[in-house]
């Protein structure tokens, strides 16, 4: 019985083997172009899109380990026709595994992005982790031409020019400044997964980042502003400083310095920002709607550039209700400009009607866009400085 038992598990175990014999969808890297960004234009050639994709060309790549990139355009009536014909373009085959980021001209982007989200959502070759956002030039495919001095202008190449040799890798430049600036407060990463939630969701309109060439040889694009739309439709932007505050409202401003002064002229004291969290509780009576915004922030007293002694002079308190103000003034200010000027809720007031109180929010649904115009919003400021123990005046010895 003993040697049956020892038979039986040395069977399972050689058995075994035969199913570990590796990756079963391994892709030999050498035979593929790998996809690290993309580009959505409107068509040129009698089809609706025009697409641009940047690989990384590892046979191209410099003996240093710089990396290079490829272009290749295609176009189709669909996203999925025109990805396909993309594939019929070089000696390899395009994977998009590794995709970091889709860019979407401002075209594109005003006739509602549903339509060519729908194949990234389907379709099993990218993932739902490519960060997307929406161009400030002309075109989307020319923000891949941003570091190229050989490479042809704009959506009007050829598809001879595909597979056209440029400099760095611009997708990989994008998602990495991205990931720096993001935590630094001055953008928000928005991946697909993130705009599906947006879209698919109730009481809140998408804001995407904003690319634009900066000029510079070194880092060539960069992000500059925010897209902001009204469901999935593109209905205008707003500049750097607008976005930062309205990242302020979102609770996205860790390890972000906070410039504040006596009076808004003055801007001299930097509040360094750890910690942030805001809360929005909705009202609703009848006709009028309100929002009380709670907005925590945790700083440490980071500079006073000034030769007053404003930490001598005032004290911490003093110093904290200038930042309180500075709070207060920055939200209320972008908030306006949603409501005048766009009437886009891309704070997400009525999901937080819709979580708080559906059954008002059932009533409010359909003219949502028209009623956030009138919503009042108070914003309740509270900023601490966490290291007033170290914070010591000019001339502390």
């Amino acid at each position: 019985m003993k040697r049956f038992v020892q038979c039986a598990v040395l069977a399972v175990l050689f058995g075994s083997l035969t199913l570990l014999t590796g990756c079963w969808n391994y892709k030999e890297v050498e035979n593929h172009y790998i996809v690290s960004g993309m580009a959505v234009d409107e068509g040129t050639q009698g089809h609706r899109y025009h697409m641009t994709f940047e690989v990384l060309d590892l046979a191209g790549s410099g003996q240093n380990g710089e990396m290079k990139g490829k272009l290749f355009e295609s176009e189709g009536d669909t996203i999925a026709e025109a990805v396909d014909n993309a594939s019929k373009l070089g000696d390899k085959e395009l994977y998009y595994s590794d995709c970091k980021v889709i860019v979407f001209s401002r075209e594109i982007a005003e006739d509602g992005l549903t339509p060519v989200l729908d194949w990234l959502n389907r379709d099993p070759k990218p993932r739902i982790t490519v960060q997307a956002f929406v161009s400030g030039e002309k075109t989307a495919g020319e923000l891949f031409r941003a570091g190229s001095t050989s490479a042809g202008g704009g959506q009007q190449a050829s598809q001879q020019s595909n597979g056209q040799q440029q400099g760095g890798v611009i997708s990989i430049e994008i998602a990495n400044s991205m990931e720096a600036i993001s935590t630094g407060g001055r953008s928000q990463q928005m991946h697909i997964y993130d705009v599906d939630n947006v879209l698919l969701g109730q009481g809140r309109d998408l804001a995407l980042p904003l690319l634009k060439k900066s000029g510079k040889q070194n880092n060539p694009v960069e992000v500059n502003g925010t897209a902001v739309f009204r469901g999935d439709r593109y209905v205008g932007e707003i500049n750097d400083q607008l976005s930062q505050d309205y990242l302020l409202a979102m609770s996205s401003v860790e390890n972000s310095v906070m410039v504040v002064g006596e009076n808004p002229s003055e801007r001299n004291l930097s509040l360094l920002i750890h910690k942030s969290s805001v809360s929005v509780d909705p009202e609703v009576s009848g006709s009028k709607i309100s929002m009380k915004v709670k907005v925590k922030l945790q700083c440490s007293f980071d500079e006073e550039n000034s030769e007053r002694n404003y930490l001598l002079d005032l004290g911490v308190d003093k110093i904290e209700n200038y930042a309180d103000s500075t709070v207060k003034t920055r939200i209320a200010r972008v908030v306006q400009q949603m409501q005048t000027q766009f009437g886009s809720d891309i704070f997400g007031f009525g999901r937080r009607i819709y979580q708080e109180k559906p059954n008002e929010w059932k009533k409010l649904k359909a003219s949502w866009p028209q009623k956030f115009r009138t919503v009042s919003v108070d914003v309740e400021p509270e900023v601490t400085i966490i290291n007033a123990e170290f914070a010591h005046p000019k001339g502390y010895t």
